[in-house]
């Protein structure tokens, strides 16, 4: 419409005075495109943004009760693909996807998730962020909002408590772990488990292979296979740790 392309116009000038200003102004710094849905970033791609003005285009979701690995929708984790895929469309691929700085928010207030319900699908997202190659990972709040905010969508995603509490929920704990497992490591791959709520992804550190393994619902029973006899080191989420041996590791995911 008149009155659409009028708007778009509006922001492709705001896009080229800011970019301009921060190339020119800090050369060092990095621009991420966009704290938004993925149709955003689409919309400038078909129009031909220079590559000059962007480092990375970022996504916005709430993520909400949604699951990790739920297909793409508006607001959920895997809205990305969508932005993946208006890249090789419009021949964006070399340029990396991220978060924004509002990104995955899953709050525990009455009537959100439980906080362990929480912790688990944060790490999950984060899994899926280091699979999609994001260069940085901006998920949840440090702390819960303190004032009124606390009751919004957004307002109870924190890590720990909102003050004057400040004490750690289970998600503190998990990322925490998340974060020493997967430090330096570099994705390498999904396997294939034969089953659509069981996930592997595989990471490598050095000569290290890391594991990080879980299902979408529930608790089962997995056994890995390994080439042949290793010892290897099994770690929940709450970084407790043991020692194992032989070709085989039977893990509860």
């Amino acid at each position: 419409s008149e009155a659409g392309q009028k708007e778009f116009d509006k922001r492709w000038k705001q896009m080229v005075e800011r970019g301009d200003f921060y190339r020119e102004t800090y050369p060092k710094m990095k621009i991420t495109f966009g704290n938004s849905p993925s149709a955003l970033s689409a919309q400038f791609m078909r129009h031909g943004l220079p590559r000059k003005y962007v480092d990375c285009f970022a996504m916005e979701g709430v993520g909400g009760w949604f699951p990790t690995e739920q297909q793409p929708r508006r607001g959920n984790m895997q809205e990305v693909w969508w932005l993946t895929e208006m890249e090789r469309l419009y021949g964006y691929q070399d340029v990396p996807v991220s978060s924004g700085y509002e990104y995955i928010g899953r709050c525990s207030q009455p009537g959100g998730l439980t906080e362990r319900e929480i912790g688990e699908l944060h790490v999950r997202d984060a899994l899926h962020c280091l699979a999609y190659g994001y260069p940085s990972i901006n998920i949840g709040l440090l702390d819960d909002c303190a004032d009124s905010y606390w009751t919004t969508i957004y307002g109870a995603s924190g890590f720990i408590h909102r003050n004057p509490i400040l004490t750690p929920k289970p998600g503190y704990v998990e990322y925490a772990t998340l974060t020493r497992m997967v430090d330096s490591a570099k994705y390498a791959r999904s396997l294939d488990t034969g089953s659509r709520s069981l996930y592997v992804l595989e990471f490598t550190r050095g000569g290290q292979r890391v594991y990080p393994l879980w299902t979408t619902r529930g608790r089962r029973e997995v056994a890995l296979k390994l080439k042949g006899p290793a010892e290897s080191v099994l770690t929940d989420g709450m970084g407790n740790s043991r020692k194992l041996s032989g070709d085989v590791v039977n893990v509860t995911a």
